[in-house]
């Protein structure tokens, strides 16, 4: 990550953070969360935010009281909406960003959030 640019984190790497089904891709997903928190270039969307809190709850993930404390925490990241340029536009540095960390991180959506 260079610069000022934003990693927009999906639904799924909140959901692999808290789940302990997948040790390899917990700590890869914990790892790059760790990463933007501290270098403050993490951002993500009121719509992951209510994806994760569904999914980590309806699936047994994670308890509804932990579910809701993760939200309360990233709500304080930048939030996006998803425009038709930013859907469309590639991730244009996501391989170089994902492979300088753990090839298991690959699903951390990489693209300028603001």
């Amino acid at each position: 990550m260079r610069g000022s640019e934003r990693c927009f984190v999906d639904t799924n790497v909140l959901l692999y953070a808290v789940d302990p089904a997948d040790p390899a891709k917990q700590r890869a997903a914990n790892g790059w969360l760790t990463v933007l928190w501290e270098t403050g270039l993490g951002c993500l969307s009121w719509q992951v935010l209510n994806e994760f809190y569904v999914n980590a709850v309806r699936k047994g993930r994670t308890a509804n009281r932990k579910a809701r404390r993760v939200v309360e925490v990233y709500a304080t990241w930048p939030l996006v909406g998803a425009i038709t340029r930013d859907v469309a536009r590639p991730c244009r540095g996501a391989n170089r960003v994902c492979t300088t960390r753990n090839r298991s991180a690959a699903y951390v959506s990489c693209t300028m959030c603001g």
